[in-house]
């Protein structure tokens, strides 16, 4: 895709004004999860929230595991789903799909309540992702550990929502319950409260090795009205409590492209959950999603996605609706589950016209339980789905290696290629009231120079093996981490190093365009990086590094795209400057027609320059509303 250029100010304005004001509409927290985060602790960047629907914002894919400008995505949209029985034998599903694209939804923000009922209020305070960096937390010891004291609070510490926390309400406004266990921490002192004043700091049992990032939210089945594919079925009552993770690695490049999910479900209904599976429904869109194969390895409890052929779409860019592409050589994307045995996968075209695509309770019932959506069991021929085949019926459709070709893949039977979606679960038994039990994902990219989409294949079923074997031995054979960085530190977006990521980021490319200096090394995320020192400097003094928020090692409009990636974003410590406004005749702004509104009114406004200082290069503004009128 050629790249724009910045044609003036105001087109930069106005797209930071769209992001300012898209950020203020109000939410209807209750009828589903509506802010989100970003998972971003390496070179994979994915969206996170407390909808039970992970990778996509309701509208675009967000999950990207090289992220960059223009960088293709592999995943489309992802959901939990859930079945089991109560003690009479009736069917409970939860199974979100699409309807989040339109106000629709199956999970909602918080843990059920035992004490209160739900309410608008309640539902609002949950609608959270907790997010900490390995960059917080070497922060957090090391103020300690110089003093015993905490002397600068970092609010992603002392606001972790860990059992007890006895800050928590201070930050959030709100009260942890009592004695219920929520995000993971290390507990220093071993006394089961979360207590970061005492040291204590988010971590993830599963690992001994701090990860990059970590995130948590917390989403139940039973709060709100069920709108989705499962809204004419019982929900289970469970709360689903999600941590994510990811490592950034200088040494083991597999890390640095790998997401970490864990599940952790807990009953509420007041009885047993019998027969319980989850399943982890994809819908894949590896790059061009016209093109796309599914399979799955049962022995190493993964599934994945690959390229029809050796080139992505039809061309080395794009493809239909103008999605970016991985052009020749096209990679792999593997869900490994780590923990538990995968019972059975189910891939599907997406077609309308498709026999077999789930569409109510019942449907989605018989794909978590490894039949397709009429009740067909799989048979290994085709696609798998051969109503009154004598053929012995199978628990996984494509379990054969695409480089053999007398093995049962969609390759191999050169069947027809389409938008693709796959749903592989797991048995989890019998739930009994209040206990919880976990399930650990691992999403891989696999990609190598020189291979091709089949030879990335084979360094998949490699690589899974090491991830596998990393994570059960705690990830202590993880890799060397990246130290963090402690002076004079790119943040990527903070263009002029003042602490945030807002629009007079703009200013300091304005005024260097196409200057050139230093390439840094990436992942462009929000965390202090390291960078080589440029020959020339800002305004202000501060080294225009900064201003290369992508590490191309050239100033450019790119760069305030990163700004916009970030947009709100603080570096911990920052001070927002105080609301003073000094009354000038440099900028004037002109309403023609009046400045009063009529409902559903709208107004052309212009900016004039007037008394301009000498050498300015650029202006850099807000707009306030005052929201009494």
């Amino acid at each position: 895709m050629e790249r724009k250029t910045i044609r003036s100010i105001r087109l930069a304005v106005l797209l930071a004004t769209q992001f300012f004001f898209t950020s203020m509409h109000a939410q209807d927290t209750c009828e589903g999860a509506s802010n989100q985060s970003y998972l971003h602790g390496n070179y994979a960047r994915a969206l996170i929230d407390a909808s039970g629907s992970l990778f996509w914002d309701g509208q675009m894919s967000r999950f990207t595991p090289q992220f960059e400008s223009y960088s293709p995505s592999t995943i489309f949209a992802q959901a939990l789903w859930l079945s089991a029985q109560d003690e009479a034998g009736n069917i409970k599903v939860t199974a979100p799909s699409y309807g989040k694209g339109a106000g629709r939804f199956d999970y909602f923000p918080g843990p059920i309540p035992t004490s209160i009922p739900a309410s608008d209020a309640y539902c609002e305070q949950w609608d959270k992702v907790w997010m900490a960096t390995r960059s917080d937390i070497e922060t957090h010891l090391a103020d300690l550990a110089d003093n015993g004291i905490v002397d600068n609070p970092l609010a992603a510490i002392m606001g972790w929502p860990g059992r007890n926390n006895p800050l928590f309400a201070s930050i959030w406004g709100f009260e942890l319950p009592e004695n219920e266990d929520f995000a993971p921490f290390t507990d220093v002192n071993q006394n089961g409260i979360y207590d970061p004043l005492q040291g204590d700091y988010p971590s993830v049992p599963q690992s001994d090795v701090q990860p990059d990032q970590i995130t948590w939210c917390v989403f139940n089945d039973s709060t709100g009205i069920r709108e989705d594919l499962s809204e004419d079925s019982v929900p289970l009552g469970v709360d689903v409590q999600l941590t994510a993770w990811a490592f950034l690695c200088e040494d083991n490049s597999i890390f640095n492209t790998t997401l970490f999910t864990s599940y952790k479900i807990i009953n509420k209904s007041g009885s047993t959950l019998s027969q319980l599976r989850m399943a982890d429904w994809i819908d894949f869109d590896l790059g061009c999603f016209t093109d796309d194969y599914l399979g799955c390895s049962p022995e190493q409890n993964t599934f994945f996605a690959y390229n029809m052929d050796n080139i992505d779409g039809t061309n080395l860019s794009v493809c239909e609706q103008g999605i970016y592409t991985f052009g020749e050589n096209p990679p792999v994307q593997a869900i490994t589950f780590l923990d538990k045995p995968m019972a059975s996968f189910i891939a599907y075209d997406r077609s309308p016209m498709a026999p077999y695509m789930p569409i109510n309770s019942a449907s989605v019932t018989y794909f978590i339980n490894g039949l397709f959506a009429d009740g067909t069991p799989i048979t290994p021929t085709g696609v798998g789905y051969n109503p009154g085949s004598i053929l012995e019926p199978v628990a996984y459709t494509f379990p054969g290696d695409p480089n053999q070709a007398e093995e049962w893949s969609a390759y191999s039977n050169a069947l027809p290629t389409g938008d693709q979606s796959g749903i592989a679960s797991v048995s989890l038994g019998d739930l009994a009231p209040s206990q919880a039990i976990s399930v650990d994902l691992a999403y891989s990219f696999h990609r190598e120079p020189m291979q091709d989409h089949l030879g990335n294949i084979t360094v998949m079923y490699s690589n899974i093996d090491e991830i596998q074997a990393t994570y059960d031995t705690h990830f202590s054979t993880l890799c060397a981490q990246r130290p963090i960085c402690v002076e004079d530190c790119v943040w990527a977006g903070d263009l002029n190093a003042d602490g945030i990521a807002n629009h007079c980021d703009l200013l300091p490319i304005a005024g260097h365009y196409h200057s050139a200096g230093a390439i840094r090394q990436g992942p462009y995320n929000w965390q202090p990086q390291d960078g080589l020192d440029w020959q020339t400097a800002q305004i202000n003094e501060v080294n225009n590094k900064h201003i290369d928020a992508n590490g191309s090692g050239l100033i450019d409009e790119v760069d305030f795209g990163m700004t916009l990636q970030h947009y709100g974003f603080t570096k911990p410590g920052y001070t927002a400057p105080p609301d003073e406004y000094q009354i000038g005749d440099e900028l004037v702004m002109e309403t023609p027609g009046g400045a009063l509104l009529s409902p559903n009114d709208f107004r052309f406004f212009f900016i004039n320059f007037n008394n301009v200082p000498e050498g300015t290069v650029g202006v850099a503004f807000s707009l306030e509303m005052d929201t009494a009128f």
